[in-house]
């Protein structure tokens, strides 16, 4: 035997050793080749990535922003121009919707949250210093969320008819789709419900 062959036949029965299962009564078996390393599935984030990606059509970067979180935000971005202007309606939007959701928790109504079916991203935690702990009782809690409701509902009542329509319609689960996936373009209700938004914004203001 070459010493060539020697050391080959070394490196052969270390890695035979390396993949080996050892089995009671010490004998030892070739490990199967589906055992041992497996790859590692994509992080759940990833995946919520890439699944905006292919629904909205956009670049993995253009996915992180969180105006592409729901529809109302695609609404948003497709019709409003100016990134501080869309972050503004996207506001207004945010603040409906917590008033809606908060008012709906207090009573027996099961709200349908938009975008549901859309995997969210996790975000950066981060702590606010200004937050306290709320010391109210339920129904003192029930009450504010009543209240904040119907300064919001009022607001909304103002609007014209097809902008109050679409924005009520899509906080509450009945209206018209504000975004079309097909298209990926607002539809007519979603640029409805985005000029109501510029005007709740502008009388904000």
């Amino acid at each position: 035997m070459t010493k060539a062959r020697t050391k080959g036949a070394k490196r052969r029965d270390r890695r035979h050793r390396k993949n080996a299962i050892t089995l009671p009564g010490g004998e030892s078996v070739s490990q199967p080749a589906t055992q041992g390393r497996r790859d590692t599935e994509a992080p759940a984030s990833e995946v919520a990535l890439q699944a905006r990606v292919r629904r909205i059509g956009c670049t993995a970067q253009e996915a992180r922003d969180v105006l592409v979180a729901d529809d109302m935000g695609l609404a948003i971005r497709a019709v409003a121009q100016g990134d501080r202007t869309r972050r503004d309606l996207l506001g207004v939007w945010n603040s409906l919707l917590t008033a809606w959701q908060a008012y709906a928790r207090s009573l027996p109504i099961v709200t349908s949250p938009q975008g549901a079916t859309l995997p969210m991203l996790p975000e950066t935690l981060e702590v606010d210093p200004t937050l306290r702990v709320d010391l109210r009782g339920q129904d003192e809690r029930d009450i504010a969320a009543r209240d904040r409701w119907l300064e919001a509902l009022a607001q909304l009542m103002a609007l014209p008819p097809d902008q109050r329509h679409s924005l009520r319609g899509h906080l509450q689960g009945y209206g018209a789709r504000v975004w079309d996936p097909d298209t990926r373009r607002a539809t007519p209700a979603g640029e409805a419900a985005v000029l109501g938004l510029a005007a709740l914004h502008r009388t904000r203001s």
